[in-house]
C-alpha cells in the first residue's frame, strides 16, 4: 500500500525536476531549487548543492539521474559553443559530493529524448542526435531576390548511444 504523501520540501523557493538514485541502495534526492541543482540524502535535513557556485555547465534546465551501484550519475544536455551536447557529474557515496560535469559529447549533437541506464559496469546514455542544416535561401522582394544567410534546417536525426565506462579520469 501506499503511504501519504510527505512533504520534502516547504520554503518560498521554487522546486522542480526531482530525481531519485540510490548508490548501495542509500536514496539520494536531486533537485532544481530556483535556478540551483541541490541534494539531499535524507530528504528534509537540508539540501546541499550539487555544483560549485559558477562553473561551467552546472545550470542545466533539466537532468536524467541513473544509479550505478554504490555510485550514481546525472546526465544533463547543456549549450556549448558548438550547440548544444551532453554532460555527465558522478556521485561519490564514499564522499557523499558529485563531480564537476564532464562533457561526454563534442560539435554540437544537440541531444535530446535522453535515457539513461547502468549495466554493471558501464553508464549507457542513449540519445536523438539532430543535425541542423544551414543554407542560403533566395526569397522575393518585389520583382526582385533577397538573399537570406545560414537559414537553419532539420536534417537527420539518428538514435545514438554512449557508453561511459567509470573509472578515475
Amino acid at each position: 500500500t501506499w503511504t501519504p504523501a510527505q512533504r520534502i520540501t516547504n520554503d518560498n523557493v521554487a522546486d522542480d525536476m526531482p530525481q531519485w538514485v540510490a548508490p548501495n541502495g542509500h536514496p539520494v534526492l536531486v533537485w532544481r531549487q530556483g535556478g540551483t541543482w541541490v541534494y539531499d540524502s535524507v530528504p528534509g535535513n537540508g539540501p546541499d548543492p550539487v555544483f560549485p557556485a559558477e562553473q561551467p555547465h552546472t545550470t542545466p534546465s533539466i537532468i536524467y539521474g541513473q544509479t550505478m551501484g554504490a555510485d550514481a550519475a546525472i546526465v544533463f544536455p547543456d549549450e556549448t559553443s558548438e550547440g548544444g551536447d551532453l554532460f555527465a557529474s558522478f556521485y561519490d557515496s564514499g564522499s557523499g559530493l558529485w563531480s564537476l560535469p564532464i562533457q561526454l559529447t563534442d560539435g554540437g549533437e544537440n541531444p535530446s529524448s535522453i535515457s539513461t541506464a547502468y549495466d554493471g559496469t558501464d553508464l549507457l546514455v542513449c540519445y536523438k542526435r539532430t543535425i541542423f542544416n544551414r543554407s542560403t535561401v533566395n526569397l522575393p522582394d518585389g520583382g526582385g531576390t533577397i538573399q537570406v544567410h545560414d537559414v537553419p534546417s532539420i536534417g537527420q536525426r539518428d538514435i545514438r548511444l554512449l557508453r561511459y565506462s567509470l573509472g578515475y579520469d
